[in-house]
């Protein structure tokens, strides 16, 4: 795999920046589809006459025009490592939507 033509398709210093993690996605997006019998392999048998190559394009030509950006997402974990997420400078702000106890809490 040629690191020039998909540039950090894999993220070895674990940086959260965003840019960073803009070109990786990208890299794996055009990495699939230069590949792709990847996606036979991750998405099954296609039945309904869903067009993955088609579709996977229109993102790939979605996020080069508009770029990417995230604005929520789900995150189960730890209250120690919850805690220590909400103060990464990228955070805003949170909600908490379902708390349960975990049976073999310390």
């Amino acid at each position: 795999m040629s690191t020039k033509k998909y540039p950090n398709i894999i993220n070895d210093d674990r940086s959260e920046k965003p840019a960073l993690l803009e070109k990786m996605f990208k890299s794996q997006v055009q990495y699939i589809l230069d590949n792709p019998d990847i996606l036979a392999i991750t998405a099954g048998t296609n039945t309904q006459g869903y067009d993955q190559i088609k579709q996977l394009k229109a993102v790939q030509d979605y996020i080069n025009k508009q770029g990417i950006q995230s604005y929520g997402g789900l995150v189960y974990g730890k209250p120690a490592e919850l805690i220590t997420l909400l103060q990464n400078e990228q955070i805003y702000s949170a909600h908490l939507e379902d708390a349960r106890l975990a049976l073999f809490a310390k």
